[in-house]
């Protein structure tokens, strides 16, 4: 028989592979990380966005109001769509903190929207498995640039909305006559 070496490394079953469950975008089961769950809902607000300025200046050329009320149709299906992919991804979320997605309906209650979401955004997740299933796969890098974008556009825009009137008030009155009083 052999003999056990005292100075092998010891040998035991810790722990097995960690089982990540699959990211289901458009689905109401399922968990979301919050770096996803921001990455996804800014991605899907600036493809938005993007199909509203579009369709706008279609509005702001047709001369009846016809083409003007199917433009504004385009609109309002267009902000539907957001809609329900937002509260898809507010349930993944509420799963993922191991919560009912029915918790998502109060996002559509004026200022406890506000707390709920920075609930979504702040609260981490259940480590593991919960009764929603597998914990969501680690961030990729282009969820973790998109996540970073987010902060660094929000900065930008305060920070314009203060520069840009302030400059603009700078402006006017350096070009303003002098008007000196004489005693």
């Amino acid at each position: 028989m052999a003999e056990a070496n005292p100075y092998s490394a010891p040998r035991s079953k810790v722990a097995g592979p960690e089982q990540y469950g699959q990211v289901k975008v458009l689905s109401a089961a399922g968990r979301l990380g919050r770096l996803r769950y921001l990455a996804y809902g800014f991605g899907f607000g600036l493809i938005a966005m993007i199909v509203q300025a579009a369709v706008a200046p279609m509005a702001a050329s047709s001369g009846g109001s016809g083409a003007t009320i199917a433009v504004m149709g385009v609109v309002i299906i267009v902000m539907l769509g957001l809609t329900v992919v937002s509260i898809l991804l507010a349930i993944q979320r509420l799963h993922d903190m191991n919560t009912s997605g029915w918790l998502c309906l109060l996002l559509l209650v004026p200022l406890v929207n506000a707390i709920m979401a920075l609930v979504l955004l702040i609260a981490p997740g259940t480590r593991g498995e919960n009764r929603f299933g597998a914990q969501p796969p680690p961030n990729g890098t282009g969820v973790v640039l998109v996540s970073l974008v987010v902060p660094l556009v929000f900065v930008v825009g305060i920070v314009a909305a203060i520069a840009i009137p302030a400059y603009q008030d700078y402006t006017l009155r350096a070009q303003a006559p002098q008007v000196d009083i004489q005693p």
